[in-house]
């Protein structure tokens, strides 16, 4: 197995060095080869890091926007980059939201699914801290976007997913989404496509540096817009069995 990660990351200068020193390592063991692509967008001193790295791990690759792209954005971008000789595509936070030590779960659970969610809200999943307001409005969003889309997935809005790489290449180009829509945005196309979907549990972790760049409003209305726009286009069923 070959993946590629692909982390966007937006001034997360406090991050990155412990996020790549305890996922390269994993990487090395789990995998036939691999590469890490930071997608990274600020200028907080986070790409002379990232530079600084690339001296002593030679499977890091950067490219670097001074201004943000959006998560979206900055996927995409990530996508287009993807070796061609990649099996799968890793996405995770880069603020260690997400435990890169959980890792082999999703290589496991690969072999029942194309598409692998780290899932906070089924059995076994939870939050190290969140604020309950934030809890129960991330929970609502995910139980509506699972219902409206006819979706048999617990976790919609998580980041931390393992996809086979033809998925990837699949849908790449039908992303429309800049920002934090774009996580399930992803999930439906895949689904669409007929790639079938597998959760693994997680603990989401709470961030210990920097800030979030998640807002809660404008991210609601996000995932309207995506329902109005996606909902006339949805499929009868599945393309793929």
């Amino acid at each position: 197995m070959r993946i590629s990660a692909i982390i966007p990351a937006y001034n997360e200068k406090d991050n990155i060095e412990e996020l790549t020193r305890r996922l390269y390592p994993i990487l090395e063991r789990c995998t036939e080869g691999f590469e890490i692509w930071y997608i990274y967008q600020g200028l907080d001193g986070g790409k002379e890091v990232i530079e600084r790295l690339q001296d002593e791990m030679p499977n890091i690759k950067l490219k670097h926007f001074p201004e943000p792209l959006g998560a979206g954005g900055a996927f995409k971008e990530g996508f287009q980059l993807l070796s061609r000789n990649m099996d799968f595509v890793l996405t995770l936070d880069a603020d260690l939201n997400h435990e890169p030590e959980t890792l082999p779960l999703f290589i496991s659970a690969a072999e029942k699914g194309s598409v692998v969610v780290g899932s906070r809200y089924m059995e076994g999943g939870s939050f190290d801290e969140m604020p309950l307001w934030k809890l129960k409005i991330s929970c609502m969003a995910n139980r509506l976007l699972s219902l409206l889309f006819k979706m048999d997935v617990h976790d919609m809005t998580s980041g931390y997913r393992l996809y086979d790489a033809e998925a990837i290449r699949e849908i790449r180009d039908e992303l429309q989404f800049k920002h934090f829509e774009f996580y399930p945005e992803a999930l439906i196309r895949c689904y669409w496509h007929g790639y079938k979907i597998v959760e693994v549990p997680i603990t989401y972790k709470k961030r210990m540096y920097g800030r979030s760049k998640l807002p809660f409003v404008k991210t609601g209305l996000g995932y309207l817009r995506l329902f109005f726009r996606l909902s006339s286009n949805t499929p009868l069923a599945p393309g793929r069995q």
